[in-house]
């Protein structure tokens, strides 16, 4: 019964910590979602759960495939919410959504529908359907989820798409361009 928002994946909340450079920008970001209301969800607290930053740029840039873990300072979820909240000025809803057994029905139709197309639609499949229930919109950097959300019919908001709008060039796309030339050497 939850009004439709915009679903901050988890891709999309560790990119602000990541890339410093996107706290400059933040309020802009947040002004052009979509949506009044800004959802996050419990399945996004447990994926950061032990997970770490990197430690520095270049270890950001070996990170190809998950193939160089981030060694850095432990991940700040609550720290995240609350910078975003900021940004929006107004609250960031977190939803529980571990006891909905009508999110959990939709979760394990996607997750047998999306077995093929994704490594890892785990934590990602509750969030599609979050989304897809709610009618919200999906903000992730997470090209897999994209596919399916496109396949189901949910709108989506490509992190890095509208940060390039509002800074030239994303911080992510300024990485993947770094990435390549790293690995070509």
């Amino acid at each position: 019964k939850l009004p439709p928002g915009n679903v901050i994946e988890t891709c999309a909340l560790m990119a602000v910590e990541d890339h410093p450079e996107i706290k400059k920008y933040g309020k802009k970001m947040m002004a052009k979602l979509p949506n009044k209301r800004n959802y996050v969800l419990s399945t996004s607290k447990k994926e950061y759960y032990n997970k770490k930053c990197y430690s520095s740029r270049i270890e950001h840039i070996k990170d190809k495939n998950g193939k160089c873990p981030p060694t850095g300072k432990p991940r700040d979820f609550h720290k995240r919410i609350v910078e975003l909240a900021k940004w929006k000025g107004a609250p960031i809803y977190y939803v529980n959504i571990e006891k909905s057994e009508e999110i959990l029905r939709k979760a394990t139709e996607f997750a047998v529908r999306f077995a093929k197309v994704t490594r890892h639609l785990h934590g990602d499949n509750f969030i599609l359907a979050f989304a897809r229930i709610t009618k919200s919109t999906l903000v992730t950097l997470d090209g897999g989820l994209v596919h399916c959300a496109k396949k189901s019919k949910v709108k989506t908001i490509h992190l890095s798409t509208l940060l390039s709008e509002i800074m030239g060039e994303s911080p992510m796309e300024a990485i993947e361009k770094e990435r390549e030339i790293y690995f070509k050497k």
